[in-house]
């Protein structure tokens, strides 16, 4: 019976998984971005620093932690829209050049990205409040430790299945592209990082409200 559960509980966080996959936030754009500029496995390490975020706040939300985050919600909106406001700019701004494909890439590199997605995420303030809720509901359910296990890795397993898939078929288009059309997708990236950075600052200023 306990097998049931966990199984319902799985089921239950890939369907939250289905809803998050369609949804078009910074780290779309962030992976995207990657892997056309970087190659596949530099997105797979942004990926990697986006998850290492998400389980650092299932752990918080559900050992009651995160409350002293969000008592300062508000810095969290000033600190997040920067850092979106500040990549997108250079996301626009970047110059692509015809034979930049075949610049070697290293560790560095992808040690560099990882840590791109662990702080593009980790200053998300929807993200502290997604895993916040999620927390929250599932100890109203009174779902058991192993249950909840279960949830989140239902949840992340779309997650991170549906932007290998992104950062994989990016990285295939790319051939099928022109230098400028590359251009243009770098461009629409940092617009998109823009607009959702700004957004961030406007809530802070609201009050995080």
């Amino acid at each position: 019976m306990d097998i049931i559960n966990y199984l319902n509980a799985f089921g239950r966080g890939l369907l939250l998984g289905l809803l998050l996959m369609i949804s078009v936030g910074p780290v779309f754009f962030a992976v995207i971005n990657a892997s056309i500029n970087k190659g596949f496995k530099t997105a797979i390490y942004f990926i990697a620093g986006v998850t290492i975020s998400d389980m650092m706040y299932i752990v918080l939300t559900n050992l009651g932690a995160i409350s002293v985050i969000t008592t300062r919600i508000t810095y969290v909106y000033y600190v997040g829209g920067a850092i979106l406001v500040i990549y997108g700019v250079y996301m626009f701004l970047k110059k692509y050049h015809q034979g930049e494909e075949n610049i070697e890439i290293n560790q560095s590199t992808h040690w560099m990205y990882l840590a791109k997605g662990f702080i593009i995420n980790t200053t998300t303030p929807g993200v502290i409040l997604f895993w916040t809720a999620n927390a929250v509901t599932l100890a109203s359910e009174q779902y058991s430790r192993l249950e909840t296990v279960s949830y989140f890795v239902g949840v992340l397993t779309l997650v991170n299945t549906t932007d290998i898939l992104k950062a994989y078929f990016a990285r295939k288009l790319k051939s099928l592209l022109s230098p400028k059309n590359i251009v243009v997708i770098h461009r629409i990236s940092g617009v998109g990082m823009l607009i959702f950075g700004f957004i961030l600052l406007y809530v802070g200023i609201k009050g995080g409200k």
